[in-house]
């Protein structure tokens, strides 16, 4: 009997610790959190050396993702990539997540797809060695991902199609990831995408990643690119005539750093090339801008664990833009960008007059040299539409 009542009491502690410690997250695995307020202000906000605030350590910028350790009267003390200070605590805004660190969708085979099967079949014939190539200048690169409903767990509604059809159940946060990502995996594996109506989603593809731009372009992770087909048609010039959306989705283009980095997918070297097949918001993706699919992997979120943030790309040295390479903001969520006849001709040595207030200045490290390939009688090489998939 006694042994019985143990067994029942170190069962009662064992439930106290996992109750426990599912209140209180274990905080190095899944920090504070918080977005720095500095409004107004390209030259940064004084982060101090102590609660009392008499002496400036570091500047910080707004929209920066800091660690809040804990709080001294009205001073926060946060953990910056500048060190460890003391900011207003007034001045920062909890950001919010869930206690999720990997989704079981992140083991899905993310194949890099060889360049010979990447080709469009009509022109499998030109081989590398006689591509030709135009540069489009310095592009900055975001990534983006299929959103997972593991990562995105609450109380679930229903999945409703632009004809008002039901066809499932997901959580609301979830639905939200799929509006901004495009694409989405509910927890029980079904796939589904945005219906171009607010709150409304369609049944996709169960077989392929996600569709392109239209056309009949399909999405492959490490191997899409969405742009802003506007941008790019300006920088190809006369290379593609009546150049517009219609004509240049498919290009395939090479992005230099990718291929000298050495990085590998699953075992094999990235070649450096991709597709041009997608698109995103004209209000971030301007014409020097690109957002690269990477499948079910991280997509360098700032205000994430790192567990949630990676990929093969960021982890080969590929750099994302984040927030705060804005510096200058107006509001909470109103971003200045540099007017196109004020960005530096030279990103690093910017002259009088010059715009060094958004990404084309601070984070003049993270651009990538793009090239657009063509064969020798100067059509455009294209990437092909569908892929099946192993």
């Amino acid at each position: 009997m006694k042994r019985k009542h143990n067994q029942f009491y170190l069962y009662i502690l064992l439930l106290f610790f996992v109750l426990e410690n599912s209140l209180h997250p274990d905080p190095v695995l899944f920090p504070d959190f918080h977005k720095v307020i500095c409004l107004n202000s390209v030259q940064g906000c004084p982060c101090y050396q102590s609660p009392e605030r008499k002496k400036v350590k570091i500047k910080v910028f707004h929209a920066e993702s800091v660690e809040l350790l804990s709080s001294v009267k009205q001073s926060a003390k946060i953990k910056h990539e500048g060190g460890i200070c003391y900011y207003p605590k007034m001045n920062l805004l909890k950001m919010k997540y869930s206690k999720v660190l990997k989704s079981k969708f992140q083991n899905f085979k993310h194949e890099l797809i060889p360049l010979k099967t990447l080709i469009s079949e009509n022109q499998k014939r030109i081989s590398e060695k006689n591509y030709e190539y135009k540069s489009l200048g310095n592009f900055w690169p975001t990534y983006y991902h299929l959103a997972m409903e593991d990562l995105h767990p609450g109380p679930k509604v229903s999945i409703i199609t632009p004809q008002g059809k039901v066809i499932g159940r997901a959580s609301q946060e979830f639905l939200r990831q799929v509006t901004w990502e495009g694409t989405g995996i509910t927890e029980t594996g079904l796939r589904i995408r945005y219906g171009f109506k607010k709150n409304r989603y369609v049944l996709s593809d169960q077989k392929q990643w996600g569709k392109g731009a239209g056309h009949g372009y399909h999405i492959y992770p490490y191997r899409t690119v969405a742009v802003n087909y506007p941008g790019i048609c300006e920088m190809l010039g006369e290379k593609i005539k009546n150049c517009s959306k219609a004509t240049a989705i498919g290009l395939m283009i090479y992005i230099k750093e990718v291929a000298e980095k050495n990085i590998r997918i699953n075992g094999k070297k990235h070649d450096g090339y991709f597709c041009v097949t997608d698109t995103g918001s004209p209000h971030f993706i301007k014409k020097d801008r690109m957002d690269i699919f990477v499948g079910t992997h991280g997509g360098g979120n700032p205000y994430l664990p790192v567990q949630r943030r990676g990929n093969y790309l960021i982890e080969g040295g590929i750099e994302n833009l984040v927030p705060s390479d804005w510096r200058l903001w107006t509001g909470m969520n109103s971003r200045v960008w540099c007017g196109w006849n004020q960005v530096p001709a030279n990103i690093n040595h910017p002259v009088k007059g010059e715009c060094i207030h958004d990404y084309h200045y601070t984070a003049r490290h993270k651009a990538l040299s793009v090239l657009a390939v063509f064969d020798r009688s100067g059509n455009p090489v294209r990437c092909r539409k569908r892929i099946k998939l192993n």
